[in-house]
């Protein structure tokens, strides 16, 4: 049944989105660090990095089981673009123009009990790839350069804080 499920988010994926992108993939599933003055680091995995537009973007893939207007909203307060853009900019010593993120819904299509599992994937696969506009969406959240240089300064200023057991 997982498999099932996997397999229709990315069959759809890959026709909704992969086949019509023009990105230009730069790395994918990478640990990066990101050193701050006083020996410490700070750490984030991101799925990918990509150029497009001329600017570089953080792809994050997210599975989730809806992706309301509100939470689209909430992406641009979100601090994981901000920490994810800071790490990967130093790394890769590029400006970041923020991130791009993906979200795929779970779909609510349960298997019946004269369903297999394989007509069941079949089932759910063919409904990603049908209805991929429902399954999928995808929002680009920009950060400036200045909100980038803000929150490098804020991670800084905690890690002095943890290092003096101030951090409250």
């Amino acid at each position: 049944v997982e498999f099932a499920i996997i397999k229709g988010m990315i069959l759809g994926y890959h026709q909704y989105f992969f086949l019509k992108e023009q990105w230009e993939g730069v790395d994918t599933e990478r640990e990066v660090l990101l050193d701050v003055p006083g020996g410490g680091q700070f750490a984030c995995k991101v799925d990918a990095i990509v150029k497009e537009r001329g600017k570089y973007w953080v792809h994050d893939v997210k599975t989730v089981s809806s992706f309301s207007e509100t939470d689209k909203k909430m992406l641009n307060v979100d601090e994981q673009f901000s920490h994810y853009c800071v790490v990967a900019g130093a790394k890769f010593n590029r400006e970041f123009a923020g991130g791009i993120r993906t979200a795929i819904k779970t779909p609510g299509i349960k298997q019946t009990q004269k369903e297999t599992v394989d007509e069941y994937c079949t089932r759910v696969v063919r409904d990603y790839q049908s209805r991929p506009e429902f399954y999928m969406q995808r929002i680009y959240v920009e950060r400036t350069a200045e909100q980038l240089e803000a929150y490098r300064q804020y991670l800084e200023q905690i890690y002095v804080e943890i290092t003096n057991n101030k951090f409250v």
